[in-house]
This record gives structure tokens, C-alpha cells and sequence, in this order.
């Protein structure tokens, strides 16, 4: 016997008295047993005391097992799953799918044998409480899931609101109107019924969105004043814009800080233009290069292959 089963509650309702007193003894050196005449006796001890199973006599006078049962599984002040074993000298099957169906969790069979008694009892109690540990460890491991979701999701809502914040803040035409966008979507989605984490998404999408219409605006203008498929990204107080050319004069840089300054509220000092495409004249400079060298191995080639004219050699003093 573990320590903590003495601790364990024991309900024994039967309306014999001799019953009641024999399961006593079988049961009371290893848990702490209560016991009820009659089923009304019964229902009034659970509702003022907290048991771990109920041993239920199925043929009593005033109210049978199954009235007992259904008394326990619908009275508000009993818990609805209290472990049940019914105590019965039926050998009538269809009696034992009844109690199983009813909600029973065994069946004693009587005359009682104790060490058959006492191994049921325990099987169940210990199987209830397993249940409800496991339950219990599920719906923590549910809240914490539950909270760190919300934490991450209060973090990226935090983490919104600061970028657009930061951008309008730039503007002194639109300071603000990031967030009150924001604020007036979810409004207008509380008032249309949806519930709290749809609003947030919804306050989320449209601060995204602001950052997208100003990143789109900045490179529309900058594609109407020439420099074509620029890209523009916001990331709180910055800017890069890429430029697909080789080189960017002063005056162009100049004219693309304008008009993201303009269009995104961001610093000039806080936009940075990236040139990414190849020097033209580089690539002209290596290919008049390279026809140069095949120019020349053209030429060599061409002189080498013309034969050598014949020439007469005076010989009449070597011979004299």
C-alpha cells in the first residue's frame, strides 16, 4: 500500500448493514471508508463531502443503483465523473451492460472477496486520478501554448505599430495616420461582430498594408522621374532603395532622397541608395580590348604566311 491511498475516500452505499459492515472491515486498513444505508443517505453525504469512488448497491429499496447514478451525474453540487463500482449478486449480463453503459466503472461481485475487492478498488481510483493528472498536465500545457502565442502576437503587433509609428513620425502631413487607420479597421471589425484575435489580425494587415502603400508610392514617383525598377524597403527609421545603375551623379542622389523623403517621411540621412548594375564603359573598354588583341593575332598571322620572294646571291668572290 503506498502511503498517499490511506489518504483515499471510500463511499460504501448498500441497505444492508452487514454488507456495509464486512466491506468495512475488508477495507479500512488500506483507505478511509464512509458509509450509507440507502441511496437518499448517500446523495446527501456526497453533496457535503468529497469522495475518490462510491461502492453502489444496484437493488436498494428507495432508490436503486441506476437512480443513484443518475442522481450522481446530475445533481450540480456532485462532480459529474466521481468514479462508480456497482456491488451486486446478479450473474444477469444484460444488467452488466446496463451499469456500463450507465456510466459504472466495475463491478464486486458478492459475497465479497477481499483481495479481489481491494485490487478493484485501487485499479480504479488509481486509473480516475491518472486520467485527471493527464488532463491537468494537458490543459497547462494548452494555457502556456495559448499564452506564448499571445505574447508573440502582441510582440509583432508591437513591433507594427513601432515601424509605422517611426515612419509617420517623419511626416509632419501624415504623423499618425498609420495607426489611426489601424485603429478605426479593428473599431469598425468590433462593431461587425468579430472577435478580439480577428481584430488584432485585421489592425495588423492594414498597418502592413500603409507600409507597403508607402514603399509603392516612393518608387512610383521615382519611376515617372526616370530611374526604373527601383526598390524601395522601410525598416523603421531607414530606407534602402536599389537602383539597378552603374553609377548615381550627385544630383541623382540628391533627387532620389527628395522624393523618398517625401513620399516615406524617413531622413536623408537615414536612406541608403544601392547601385547594383555593372559599368557599361568597363564592359565596352574589355571587349575593344579583347577585338584589339584579335585584330592583332589576325594581322601576325596574315604576315607569316606570305612566302619569302627569291633573291640572287653574287657568289664569284667567295669562289675567286
Amino acid at each position: 500500500m503506498c502511503k498517499y491511498e490511506k489518504d483515499w475516500q471510500i463511499l460504501v452505499v448498500d441497505d444492508k448493514k452487514t454488507n456495509l459492515m464486512l466491506a468495512e472491515k475488508i477495507l479500512q486498513e488500506e483507505f478511509n471508508v464512509s458509509m450509507a444505508q440507502s441511496g437518499t443517505e448517500a446523495i446527501a453525504f456526497l453533496e457535503k463531502n468529497i469522495v475518490d469512488l462510491v461502492l453502489l448497491d444496484l437493488h436498494m429499496p428507495d432508490m436503486n443503483g441506476f437512480e443513484v447514478m443518475s442522481e450522481i451525474r446530475h445533481n450540480e453540487n456532485i462532480p459529474v465523473d466521481l468514479p462508480v463500482i456497482f456491488l451486486t449478486a446478479d450473474d444477469d449480463k444484460a444488467m452488466e451492460v446496463r451499469s456500463f453503459k450507465e456510466g459504472a466503472q466495475d463491478f464486486i461481485a458478492k459475497p465479497f472477496v477481499p483481495e479481489i475487492m481491494i485490487q478493484r478498488v485501487r485499479r480504479v481510483i488509481q486509473l480516475d486520478k491518472l486520467q485527471k493528472n493527464l488532463q491537468d498536465e494537458v490543459d497547462k500545457q494548452t494555457r502556456k501554448a495559448e499564452e506564448k502565442k499571445k505574447q508573440f502576437q502582441r510582440l509583432s503587433i508591437q513591433v507594427m505599430q513601432s515601424l509605422a509609428g517611426a515612419i509617420d513620425a517623419k511626416d509632419r502631413y501624415t504623423k499618425g495616420h498609420s495607426q489611426r487607420v489601424a485603429m478605426y479597421s479593428r473599431e469598425i471589425a468590433g462593431r461587425y461582430g468579430y472577435d478580439e484575435e480577428k481584430q488584432e489580425a485585421i489592425h495588423t494587415m492594414v498597418s502592413m498594408t500603409d507600409l507597403s502603400e508607402k514603399e509603392a508610392a516612393a518608387e512610383l514617383l521615382l519611376e515617372a522621374k526616370g530611374f526604373k525598377n527601383v526598390v524601395v524597403n522601410l525598416t523603421g527609421e531607414t530606407a534602402d532603395v536599389v537602383i539597378p545603375e552603374a553609377e548615381l551623379s550627385d544630383a541623382q542622389r540628391a533627387q532620389i532622397e527628395d522624393i523618398v523623403k517625401r513620399k516615406t517621411g524617413i531622413a536623408p540621412e537615414n536612406i541608403v541608395i544601392t547601385p547594383l548594375k555593372e559599368s557599361e564603359d568597363a564592359e565596352d573598354t574589355t571587349q575593344t580590348d579583347e577585338t584589339s588583341a584579335d585584330t592583332s593575332y589576325e594581322e601576325d598571322s596574315e604576315t607569316s604566311a606570305q612566302p619569302y620572294e627569291d633573291t640572287a646571291i653574287d657568289t664569284t668572290d667567295i669562289y675567286d
